[in-house]
This record gives structure tokens, C-alpha cells and sequence, in this order.
């Protein structure tokens, strides 16, 4: 159910996403650009996942989270789990 996100398994992923820009920017002569580029796409992913917690949270009705991808499906999972654990308790008062 809940997966505890470590530190290794994090830097190993950010390793395995900058490395080949790293690799191909020395090649082309230009590895701060390709490393600008890669941690701005990101970043504008991380927006985007942003944005869709938001939306889900403030105006879908569905109790359903979005499909979430990474970190973010453990985040969107947790948070469909303690609404759900909410309603539940709210139920059992009523």
C-alpha cells in the first residue's frame, strides 16, 4: 500500500535522468545547456503534476486520484487513502 520513498532509490533515479544529458552535452560541447534543459523539463513536469493534484482536489468530483507517475502516485495514493479513512470516521459518527 504505502511505499516509503529512501534517499538511494531518489538519487539513483535523478542519476539515471542526468547522466545521459550529462553524456550527450559533453559530446556536443554544450553539457550545461542539456542539463538546464533537462532540470527544466523537470521542473514543468513536476508543475504538471502539481496542477493535476490541485484540479483533482478543488474541482473533480470523482474520489478516484488521477494516475500518478513516480513519487506522485504515492502522493496521490495517500491522499485518496487518509479521504477515504475521513469518510469513514465521519460515517461511523453520523
Amino acid at each position: 500500500m504505502y511505499r516509503v520513498v529512501n534517499k538511494q532509490a531518489l538519487a539513483k533515479r535523478l542519476l539515471i535522468y542526468f547522466l545521459p544529458l550529462l553524456l550527450v552535452g559533453v559530446l556536443i560541447g554544450a553539457p550545461f545547456l542539456l542539463l538546464f534543459l533537462g532540470a527544466f523539463s523537470l521542473l514543468v513536469w513536476h508543475y504538471h503534476q502539481l496542477y493535476r493534484l490541485s484540479d483533482w482536489l478543488l474541482n473533480q468530483r470523482s474520489f478516484n486520484p488521477p494516475e500518478g507517475e513516480g513519487a506522485w502516485e504515492q502522493v496521490f495514493e495517500g491522499i485518496y487513502h487518509l479521504q477515504h479513512r475521513n469518510r469513514k470516521k465521519r460515517n461511523e459518527l453520523a
